[in-house]
């Protein structure tokens, strides 16, 4: 019909204004959850009925805090809300929160949530997510032992009052968890959480990345993912490696091909790839994927009497033997 409805409290309501509301997030019972600053409100849609559940300072059966982020209902029914003190585990049926979850790190300083946004996400394994706006960002908690593990992926301690961390979390169907971060990039956790790939912008090529603050993240139906940056636009790859590797020149780049002109490709016993380009031979070890190259070109015996290469070969003796243009 292309009406709204609005939800707003009548006079006199107990709940009050509801002020900012940062997420939206509707349980397996239809009913929606409400995420405000004001404290975790309840939408009964069929009747527009709207219950709040606050933090009371001498029940600790309410919400840590009312500033609340974010809401999860786990796969086994548990209904999680994240507030900036931490994690409650609400009990929809009364009202009350039955536990509140310590965020305590393993040296003994507690963890504390920052500002919004703080989302959270249940991987494959039933491990709970934690991503946050600020640090590195990210943590992951086990309901049932309650055991803390919080990320790092950069060598220094990043400034825990900036704005960083993980914005959004994606699970794709091979169970690998791709991180959008706030000036870190797109990072690859693979499904054992034991490696980290990082995905940054490089400006020399124009297939990397467009952009190193990520803010959002999706699956596609053919598996594809599209990553929304925060002003280069929106990205969209396919997780699976694709059916060719290129190497190719990149100004500014001294590990990569002197010329995209290639005249021959060898691959020689150590299993060094050898590419004779236009004014230029490169060496790649395929191990590193260092590329070295060599440009020197007259009578010298550490010289190519060419350097445009147009075949190679090795002997039995493990010489190489280069075919130069004229």
């Amino acid at each position: 019909t292309g009406v709204f409805k609005h939800y707003r409290p009548d006079a006199g309501d107990a709940c009050g204004p509801a002020g900012l509301v940062y997420q939206i997030n509707q349980d397996r019972q239809g009913t929606i959850w409400l995420a405000t600053d004001t404290g975790l409100r309840r939408l009964e849609p069929a009747t527009s009925r709207i219950t709040c559940y606050r933090h009371a300072p001498e029940d600790n059966s309410s919400l840590a805090s009312s500033l609340v982020r974010s809401t999860l209902e786990s796969r086994d029914g548990t209904f999680w809300v994240a507030t900036t003190e931490g994690l409650d585990v609400f009990d929809r049926r009364t009202g009350k929160v039955a536990r509140h979850v310590s965020l305590q790190r393993t040296s003994g300083s507690r963890f504390k949530l920052a500002g919004p946004p703080i989302s959270l996400f249940e991987d494959h394994s039933g491990l709970l997510w934690i991503a946050f706006s600020s640090g590195d960002g990210l943590a992951s908690i086990d309901a049932a032992t309650g055991i803390l593990t919080v990320y790092s992926f950069g060598p220094s301690e990043v400034d825990e009052n900036a704005i960083s961390g993980v914005t959004d979390i994606l699970e794709d169907e091979n169970g690998t968890l791709w991180l959008a971060t706030y000036g870190r990039g797109l990072l690859k956790l693979d499904r054992e959480r034991k490696r980290a790939i990082r995905y940054q912008h490089n400006p020399n090529d124009s297939d990397s990345l467009s952009e190193d603050h990520v803010n959002t993240l999706l699956e596609d139906r053919e598996h594809r993912i599209w990553a929304g940056t925060s002003g280069g636009g929106i990205d969209r790859f396919d997780p699976n490696p694709p059916a060719f590797r290129t190497y190719r020149r990149e100004p500014g780049n001294p590990n990569s091909l002197g010329n995209d002109a290639v005249f021959s490709v060898y691959r020689d016993s150590r299993g060094s790839v050898w590419a004779g380009s236009r004014g230029v031979l490169n060496r790649i070890d395929r191990q590193t994927g260092r590329v070295t190259r060599y440009q020197s070109a007259g009578s010298g015996p550490a010289q190519l009497s060419n350097t445009s290469v147009l075949s190679i070969a090795e002997d039995g003796a493990g010489y190489l033997w280069f075919g130069t243009f004229g």
